[in-house]
């Protein structure tokens, strides 16, 4: 593996420097809203978190339990991908409250929740084999060996995924497009990052011809059914969404009606046909 020169003299000290302002900038502000209570809502959200009367708290309580008795009838392969919107509705214990009635809840608002109800102990597992990588990659940003250069992006990395680990208990980042990609490109990042430290073989075995056109193959097809589950279908439906309002416009309401139930069929998992159904 190539040695990784640490850095030194103005680019070392500019980057620790950089580090430092950027530590003492998030103390200052995180000070400042303790102290002063300025209004970056920092300590007003979190108040509202941990009070389990207020609406948002209340609400995701409910759900995570309505989930929980979902996972525990369907715990080894769950309910299936983009499926938790129909499915939620036998166990939906918020349309009857009469504080606030919420018929269509189309996330339980926690990632390993969603994970657990859509794609059961199997998912869970696949989620659990990145766990030895992270581990190793927190030990190497701790590891006084290793440079600081090295240690420091390491440790941005890390903080960066924490904070999407976070945000995904109480909230759904990984269903959000701008937040998903960041999520991969940090691991991408650190996987890049870490590749090099491991030693490699002086000559790679060369697979069979073979072997590599069925990868090849395999990994297209792969990417197209990962291409029609989250581009193709959802755009389908939601052209069907589309075209269902504009039929209801106009006052063809059986006819809207079907194009919504197309819509469902064509992705069950589309949140914005249901209502109208």
């Amino acid at each position: 593996a190539r040695a990784v020169e640490p850095l030194g003299g103005r680019a070392g000290a500019a980057v620790r420097a950089l580090a430092l302002a950027l530590m003492a900038g998030l103390g200052a502000a995180l000070g400042a809203e303790v102290v002063l209570g300025m209004g970056f809502g920092v300590l007003e959200r979190a108040r509202e978190i941990l009070d389990p009367s207020h609406v948002s708290t209340w609400v995701r309580l409910s759900a995570w339990k309505d989930t929980l008795r979902m996972v525990r009838d369907h715990p080894l392969l769950g309910i299936g991908l983009g499926n938790f919107l129909d499915a939620f509705g036998g166990y939906n214990t918020l349309a009857d409250e009469d504080r606030i009635q919420m018929e269509f809840i189309d996330h339980p608002h926690n990632e390993l929740l969603s994970l657990a109800g859509e794609m059961g102990a199997v998912g869970l597992l696949a989620l659990m084999s990145v766990a030895p990588f992270l581990l190793r990659t927190v030990r190497r940003a701790f590891d006084r060996s290793v440079p600081f250069a090295r240690r420091a992006e390491l440790a941005g990395y890390l903080g960066g995924l924490a904070a999407v680990g976070v945000n995904a208990l109480g909230s759904f980042p990984l269903h959000v497009a701008d937040s998903a990609l960041v999520a991969a490109v940090l691991l991408g990042l650190v996987a890049g990052l870490t590749a090099g430290e491991r030693p490699r073989p002086a000559r790679a075995p060369v697979p069979h011809p073979g072997l590599r056109v069925a990868g090849g193959l395999a990994l297209a097809g792969l990417l197209a059914l990962l291409v029609a589950l989250f581009s193709v279908r959802p755009a389908g439906a939601a052209y069907l969404v589309g075209l269902g309002k504009a039929e209801a416009r106009q006052g063809r309401l059986a006819q809207a009606r079907e194009t919504f139930a197309r819509a469902r069929a064509w992705f069950p998992g589309d949140m914005y046909a249901g209502p109208f159904l």
